[in-house]
């Protein structure tokens, strides 16, 4: 069954893509950065919800910000140098 998004659920979403782009666009003009940089979005929304990170105050864009960002460094072959 599909949920009905409110209108804050709707800010908040539209906010998280214009992040992939930011965080993309540092390291270029790329259909594929901008592709893991979706792939990380996705992989830290898992994250944010099965850790329930609403419950403990956690900024949705900053937490999420660190898997878009790993997940292109990824692709990119660029180790990390936070974990």
């Amino acid at each position: 069954m599909l949920k009905t998004l409110d209108d804050n659920e709707i800010e908040t979403f539209i906010m998280l893509l214009d992040l992939v782009h930011a965080v993309a666009d540092k390291y270029g003009d790329s259909e594929d950065i901008l592709l893991a940089g979706f792939d990380g979005l996705e992989w830290g929304l898992k994250v944010y919800a099965e850790n329930k990170c609403w419950d403990r105050d956690f900024k949705v864009s900053t937490y999420i910000s660190w898997f878009i960002k790993t997940r292109i460094e990824e692709h990119l072959g660029i180790e990390s140098t936070d974990s």
